[in-house]
């Protein structure tokens, strides 16, 4: 079998993009792994973000020993982070599960589920917007860095999820880990 020049310079081409074209494959996501991952939405503090049940913005956070809410207090031995913010329904009422939040400290470790007291964010109807609250009792070695995460749906993380960046570095960590003795929880309360 005799070579030419231009049959050598066709199989470097071929195999050239043979190469390119599999590492391109390797490069895409397969099926599999998009199925089940989550929409992200990434916020900060104070900036309100869409999703598809609604717009939430997280206001603000700070932290307590003990929460009361509707009568009840309780005491933790680490404290509570408190965290404020805002959720207007889209276009039907959609109720924002405070215990689907999570709080997701920089190692890893996550935070949330049913609060010691009842917290909730009521049914929001369309266009009335409602400040509410979410506690979390963390250990003060998980704030620096930590992030939350507030999926739209109730039950899965396999929908819109707006992942806030708190902002909290070393000496706001330091701050928050000095916490007040007490903080009231108003429950969801309608702004104007």
């Amino acid at each position: 079998m005799k070579f030419t020049r231009e049959g050598l310079l066709t199989l470097l081409i071929v195999v050239a993009a043979l190469f390119v074209g599999s590492r391109v494959v390797q490069l895409i996501p397969s099926s599999d792994e998009q199925f089940g991952r989550p929409f992200e939405h990434h916020a900060a503090v104070g900036e309100a973000t869409e999703i598809r049940t609604g717009t939430v913005k997280v206001t603000g956070f700070d932290s307590a020993v003990e929460i009361e809410g509707h009568g009840a207090v309780a005491a933790s031995t680490a404290l509570f982070l408190v965290v404020d913010f805002e959720w207007l329904a889209k276009d039907q009422p959609h109720l924002f599960s405070v215990t689907e939040i999570v709080l997701q400290a920089a190692d890893g470790r996550r935070f949330g589920g049913p609060a010691p007291v009842v917290a909730a964010c009521l049914p929001g109807q369309p266009h009335i917007k409602l400040a509410c609250q979410a506690p979390f009792e963390v250990p003060a070695d998980a704030l620096e860095g930590a992030t939350l995460r507030m999926p739209a749906a109730t039950h899965t993380e396999r929908d819109d999820v707006v992942i806030v960046d708190l902002g909290i570095d070393a000496a706001r960590a330091a701050e928050l880990a000095k916490p007040k003795d007490r903080i009231k929880m108003t429950g969801a309360v309608e702004l104007p």
